[in-house]
């Protein structure tokens, strides 16, 4: 089902638009309109996402189905929780392999510091590939943490912004996910765009209470 929606951004069609029942075409008519009035901030009230230029009008030309997907705010922390717990054992691991091979390790480091390009023979090279191994690991264990924590962030400052509330994880609950074709003229031409919207429907189990949800801008992709 095609769905046409065509509005001229910052006068007063925009407005008699938004009050239509559409809250899709709200949320992007709220986005568009701060955009093209350069207003960042309210722009962020309703997009985690940025987008380049001032649309002088926008139309909505296809709506993809509607889908959603489990809140895993908890599931999320509780895998950064124990990725941080390998890498402090790694870390400290590694430490221990040092401190028991102290003399090794100092000859390594003379060695190294003599000529950083030489090759390592015998007991030095053993030591050097294990070290190598274990700072190799300790590497992937970290960025693997840290990207844990970036999703942690990502999903509550989503979740929040759907919400109009803090979230943490005593809140349970679904996504709901709405991609959209968009044409935009932003006074060059026009251009296609799938815009991603999602809604947070979450029970704060704590509280036992339940925010009301607000569709979000989540992603926006620019066509080829």
């Amino acid at each position: 089902m095609r769905s046409f929606f065509k509005v001229l951004v910052g006068i007063s069609i925009l407005l008699s638009a938004c009050g239509g029942g559409d809250p899709e075409a709200e949320v992007l008519g709220t986005f568009f309109s701060a955009v093209q009035k350069s207003d960042r901030a309210g722009a962020e009230r309703v997009s985690l996402a940025p987008f380049d230029g001032k649309p002088e009008s926008w139309e909505i030309v296809e709506r993809g189905t509607e889908s959603e997907a489990p809140f895993q705010l908890a599931d999320l922390e509780a895998q950064l929780e124990s990725k941080r717990d390998e890498v402090k054992a790694q870390k400290d691991g590694n430490a221990s392999y040092i401190g028991d091979n102290s003399d090794t390790y100092e000859a390594y480091k003379r060695k190294y510091a003599e000529d950083p390009s030489a090759p390592f023979q015998g007991a030095l090279a053993t030591f050097h590939q294990e070290l190598q191994e274990r700072q190799g690991r300790l590497a992937q264990l970290q960025a693997d943490s840290d990207q844990l924590a970036l999703d942690v962030e990502a999903l509550k400052n989503a979740a929040t912004l759907s919400l109009s509330t803090p979230v943490d994880t005593s809140f349970e609950g679904k996504i709901k996910v709405k991609p959209l074709q968009v044409r935009v003229n932003d006074g060059s031409g026009d251009k296609t765009y799938t815009i991603v919207l999602q809604r947070y429907e979450l029970v704060d189990t704590e509280q036992s209470r339940t925010p009301t949800p607000r569709w979000i801008v989540a992603e926006i992709q620019p066509h080829e």
